[in-house]
């Protein structure tokens, strides 16, 4: 597996930056001076659009673009991508009969880079990487990335994709996350809350290989997105995973604009793992890749009037690969509303129910009181609220500020209390996220 020193990344990062800036630059004086020995005409402000000012201006650009050209026949767009998520939390309460544990933790959530292009039309290629941070294979520890000598960087995303004229009938082969669950789907740095439910994260695995298709729901009232996978668990998450793991993916959805609120969407998703369901293999966690379900099933609407925004889903995990779990059943409900443009007030309720089937382990600052692991419960609900704060009104997800305090309980069975299941107490979370 590669180590790549971070400082190299970023000078490496900055300088194709420079170097994009100038030629874009040249580029432009160029088009004034061949502007300047025409006739005179009307002549268009041609001053260059520097890279800083794309994603940090008064006006910051959505794709931030080293090269677009649309007339040039082979690559129409360039560009880069960044995301970066400072996060902390601190938690004070119970993990099964420990009591009185409180901790705070902080690190680098995520800082993934990459670029895409589009080219020839029709196709585009994207190619993302985790550089550090928990989703690479270290993580913080306040002097060093944990198990690593330097930072260790992981493909998060590369794919080929198609889509025809335009059209949003796109068909796609690669490496990615899949857009499936009500948070999931949602990019994570679109995200109102800064973690994930307990509901979701319990079923949740990483990005995975796949063959994929789907259509354009911002211009047809029936969706579909439907995928087949192979995932891994090798912590190097570079290989194509074996087909011992194979899942597929459905899902369909339908416009309900003007019906409940201005704009809505109602979804459907299947996921079904192909993996021999015996119990025997229960401590395998690649079996089921990661969500130990045969398969899940979530129903969910999405919706928005106004500054009003509201995800209401409902979440079944059947089949479980886990010895001595019983099905999960979970709701999870989000509301958020913009007081302003730059601040949003945000609330959540999760709940989940299922005999030693409820992952409360998935619960990272929970994890930080350095006790056994939080591990299985049998029931779990969480109610908490926040404010985000945006620096960008158009673009509020580029630059933004989150918090969430949430009170959590949780049971176990008598069997499990031993183990320190559960978790029962306070959670406060807040973070600062980049993303262009």
């Amino acid at each position: 597996m590669k180590h790549t020193n971070t400082p190299i990344i970023g000078l490496t990062l900055i300088s194709c930056l420079a170097l994009a800036n100038g030629a874009h630059s040249a580029q432009q004086k160029a088009v004034q001076s061949e502007a300047s020995q025409q006739p005179a005409v009307a002549i268009q402000d041609t001053k260059p659009v520097y890279l800083w000012n794309q994603v940090f201006g008064l006006k910051p650009q959505k794709k931030v673009h080293v090269y677009k050209n649309d007339d040039n026949p082979w690559i129409q767009e360039l560009n880069v991508s960044l995301r970066m998520q400072y996060q902390a939390g601190w938690v004070d309460g119970q993990i099964g009969n420990y009591d009185g544990s409180r901790n705070w933790a902080d690190g680098y959530r995520r800082f993934r880079a990459g670029w895409n292009m589009k080219f020839l039309r029709d196709f585009k290629f994207q190619n993302v990487w985790n550089v550090g941070g928990v989703n690479s294979t270290g993580e913080w520890t306040g002097d060093f990335w944990d198990n690593h000598t330097s930072t260790s960087t992981s493909l998060y995303e590369a794919f080929l994709e198609y889509n025809y004229k335009g059209s949003g009938y796109t068909v796609a082969f690669g490496k990615t996350n899949p857009a499936i669950y009500g948070e999931n789907r949602i990019s994570s740095g679109a995200l109102t809350v800064p973690e994930f439910s307990i509901v979701e994260s319990t079923v949740l695995f990483d990005s995975v290989w796949g063959f994929w298709a789907e259509n354009d729901t911002k211009k047809d009232k029936l969706g579909y997105y439907a995928g087949i996978w192979s995932g891994t668990s090798d912590s190097n998450k570079l290989i194509w995973g074996t087909w011992q793991n194979c899942f597929s993916t459905l899902e369909l959805s339908y416009g309900l604009d003007k019906v409940l609120l201005d704009e809505g969407r109602f979804y459907v998703d299947w996921v079904h793992s192909f993996a021999d369901a015996d119990k025997s293999l229960a401590g395998r966690s690649d079996t089921f890749v990661g969500s130990q379900a045969e398969d899940v099933i979530a129903a969910y609407y999405m919706g928005k009037d106004g500054r009003f925004e509201v995800l209401l889903e409902a979440l079944w995990a059947l089949n479980s690969n886990k010895q001595d779990a019983d099905n999960m059943f979970g709701l999870v409900f989000v509301p958020t509303y913009h007081i302003t443009d730059n601040i949003e007030a945000v609330a959540r309720f999760q709940y989940a129910t299922g005999d030693n089937s409820v992952n409360v382990g998935k619960n990272r600052y929970v994890k930080a009181l350095q006790t056994q692991s939080p591990g299985y419960a049998d029931f779990y609900y969480a109610i908490g609220a926040g404010f985000n704060f945006y620096f960008y009104k158009d673009l509020p997800n580029r630059l933004k500020l989150m918090t969430l305090l949430e009170y959590c309980n949780s049971s176990v069975s008598e069997s499990n209390r031993a183990k320190n299941a559960g978790f029962t107490g306070w959670q406060f979370t807040c973070g600062a996220y980049l993303d262009f």
